[in-house]
């Protein structure tokens, strides 16, 4: 069996082997000190990743940091408001909500939210 010899010649003239430019590997190369370099000169750090954050994100964050102090606060709190409940249950089975003195107060709140402008 014979085997063909491989003409390398080609791959030492760059222009011919690489028309469209450095592949990845050369390009990472050239961050790395080359063993022929003297010495005179530090290798240039890795390149790393770098984020660039928005104000507007970090004030997301502070509100998401405020709301969770506050539901943790809520959640330390007892919801113990059996007697006003208790009164209300009360008032219901009295008719006191069917006053014309409670529709009156309620019908006034209402309208204040119209045209007060609190509303749209």
């Amino acid at each position: 069996m014979t085997l063909n010899k491989v003409d390398t010649s080609a791959m030492t003239q760059t222009h011919l082997v690489d028309p469209y430019g450095p592949t990845r590997q050369q390009k990472n190369d050239t961050n790395v000190a080359s063993p022929k370099d003297t010495g005179n000169q530090a290798p240039s750090p890795p390149l790393a990743d770098q984020a660039d954050i928005s104000a507007e994100a970090h004030k997301l964050v502070d509100l998401k940091k405020a709301v969770d102090v506050g539901r943790a606060a809520m959640a330390r709190e007892t919801d113990d408001r059996s007697d006003r409940i208790a009164q209300v249950k009360e008032r219901l089975t009295s008719g006191f909500y069917q006053s014309a003195e409670v529709r009156d107060q309620v019908a006034g709140r209402i309208s204040s939210l119209f045209f007060d402008g609190r509303m749209s």
